[in-house]
């Protein structure tokens, strides 16, 4: 069943979404700022990038960030101590959900633009998996 952007445009805490002409860019946040991974993340992503899927108005996506980096934060031990140890069953619904949020958006069947802002410190292969990147000159 297809999809309009009035379905989900308001939907989801960690996506802004603005379409004009056909072209709908899809900007990645946390609060106005850069994106910060957790579980809002994951499951907004996998249920957006189906909704994008399969709204026949979207001609051009462009997934993209906002601050000082497209996505965050680093990997550091101080950050892997900060997150909160997963038991099993949590573990597998992650991956289950990053399995279905990359199905998802391989799916999308319009050319899609990734443009990196910034560093992408957790889940690069987004913009990579992108018809087209292009990066700020600070990304990595």
């Amino acid at each position: 069943m297809p999809t309009r952007l009035e379905d989900y445009a308001d939907k989801f805490e960690t996506i802004r979404f603005r379409r004009e002409d056909g072209i709908l860019e899809m900007t990645l946040h946390t609060n106005g700022d850069s994106l910060r991974w957790g579980p809002a993340a994951h499951s907004n992503l996998e249920e957006a990038f189906n909704d994008v899927g399969r709204d026949p108005q979207n001609q051009i996506v462009i997934l993209t960030g906002i601050g000082q980096e497209f996505s965050g934060p680093e990997v550091t031990p101080s950050t892997d101590r900060a997150v909160p140890k997963l038991s099993p069953e949590q573990w597998g619904k992650l991956g289950s959900e990053a399995r279905r949020f990359t199905m998802n958006m391989l799916n999308i069947e319009v050319p899609m633009i990734g443009v990196v802002n910034g560093p992408a410190l957790r889940h690069p292969e987004l913009p990579l998996l992108c018809d087209i990147v292009l990066g700020s000159d600070d990304c990595s």
